[in-house]
């Protein structure tokens, strides 16, 4: 396996209110990229949005093994920071998978839908990934995905924490994101945080601040 090091800006420590008052005014922005990918059917990503409205897109293959279950199984899956439409696969054999798919900006997504003319396959609900519990209650998926978000969020340990609330004993969480996403974007937006390999460990990091996953959830997770 290759490790992967990050460089490291030197930039002044942040807070947390400082955090959420510059994801509070990036919002607009995030609406605004995806009205432009719905109107334009994916923008310069049209495969990725094809996929997205694809009724027999079939559930992805790497994920397939961490959700165990027969045909005929309904199988609970949670999609956190869906955007207007999850991007999970809808198909596979027999089983039902029922997919809730949550975003804090839900309402704005159903408002560019239906500017857009589009119904999507699974609507995105309101939700918040730092209060997930209290929304669905414990040990109530089999299965929970995460995709590009966790960089976007005011207290992405929190989230972590959230989501291993909710999935049942024994599953899995699974994140897909791009590594280091803060320092490549320099932290414009709602791109705050950074993802990556270091030394085969997972951390999330910003410049004041480095946290090893595995340890901090070593109570609760593997």
């Amino acid at each position: 396996m290759t490790t992967q090091h990050a460089s490291v800006s030197q930039r002044p420590a942040v807070s947390q209110v400082e955090i959420k008052t510059q994801w509070q005014s990036s919002l607009p922005g995030e609406v605004g990229f995806w009205h432009t990918w719905l109107k334009s059917k994916g923008h310069v990503w049209p495969e990725a949005y094809q996929s997205r409205v694809d009724p027999n897109l079939e559930f992805q293959w790497f994920i397939q093994p961490y959700c165990p279950s027969e045909d005929g199984a309904t199988v609970r899956i949670l999609d956190v920071g869906a955007g207007p439409m999850t991007a999970l696969g809808k198909k596979w054999g027999k089983r039902v998978l029922d997919i809730t798919a949550i975003d804090p900006l839900a309402e704005d997504y159903d408002r560019i839908l239906a500017d857009t003319g589009h119904t999507p396959l699974v609507r995105t609900i309101k939700g918040d990934a730092e209060a997930l519990v209290a929304q669905f209650g414990e040990n109530a998926f089999d299965f929970v995905w995460a995709q590009n978000c966790l960089d976007h969020m005011v207290d992405p340990f929190k989230a972590l924490a959230e989501m291993l609330g909710v999935v049942k004993p024994g599953r899995f969480v699974m994140l897909e994101h791009a590594v280091n996403e803060g320092e490549t974007m320099a932290y414009d937006g709602l791109h705050q945080w950074n993802l990556c390999v270091r030394d085969g460990r997972f951390v999330i990091w910003r410049p004041d601040r480095t946290v090893d996953v595995a340890e901090q959830y070593k109570d609760v997770a593997d």
